[in-house]
């Protein structure tokens, strides 16, 4: 719900700076905010963010219906942990959004901001856009999303353990060593259940009677 939010606030702020300039600025009209610094511009852009690749409003309209589809499908795969991942994904579709909007009513997207010392006019979707992926290559890159991880089927650790000859005996924290493990005694002095009597194999020679022998000494009893 949240990340629906995130969504609808940068759609919003990106339509509602359009609407505002649109409304009081007339085409091609410059006003400073901030001297020279920043100022706003307003221009029609029939091309990519930062007015680039001119003339080509279908093209882009199909790459942005893909590119969606894409983010969809992948973003169920995204962690449940991996929050920022998935606000930084919501900030993108919501400024992609934005400019789609403005591609498909307009043939082309209402850009306004100008800084001197970057050419480019540009808008707050263009700001959305660029951001969040620089953010996601940055997670991508340096941090473990385990997106690309297969999740782990029950049954499927056996059979892997089955294929590289591996078992529980090898992990000495395994359930089944714990288990087969002999206990320690408990200070009463008794053994653990699981530990054993030393067999006493130095026994007389003498008490190891013969099965024959026994015999034979209870024959002479009855005898006598």
């Amino acid at each position: 719900m949240i990340y629906c939010l995130i969504i609808a606030f940068c759609l919003g702020l990106d339509q509602l700076t359009k609407y505002l300039i649109s409304a009081n600025m007339a085409l091609g009209e410059t006003t400073g905010v901030i001297g020279r610094l920043l100022q706003f511009t307003y221009t029609i852009n029939e091309g990519a963010s930062f007015s680039i690749l001119q003339g080509k409003v279908g093209f882009f309209i199909v790459i942005t219906f893909i590119a969606l589809a894409f983010v969809a499908y992948f973003f169920r795969r995204i962690p449940k942990e991996q929050r920022a991942f998935r606000i930084a994904v919501a900030v993108f579709v919501g400024g992609t959004l934005g400019n789609l909007i403005d591609r498909i009513f307009l043939s082309g997207v209402r850009d306004f901001i100008n800084i001197s010392f970057f050419p480019p006019v540009f808008n707050i979707a263009d700001c959305c856009i660029t951001l969040s992926v620089i953010f996601i290559c940055f997670i991508l890159l340096f941090t473990d999303t385990g997106l690309f991880k297969k999740p782990v089927v029950e049954g499927e650790e056996q059979v892997s353990e089955a294929v590289t000859g591996s078992s529980p005996f090898d992990n000495p924290r395994s359930p089944v060593v714990t288990a087969l493990k002999p206990k320690e005694p408990d200070g009463t002095g008794e053994p653990s259940p699981l530990s054993l009597d030393p067999v006493d194999h130095t026994r007389d020679a003498k008490d190891c009677v013969p099965y024959e022998d026994e015999q034979d000494v209870e024959g002479e009893e009855k005898q006598a």
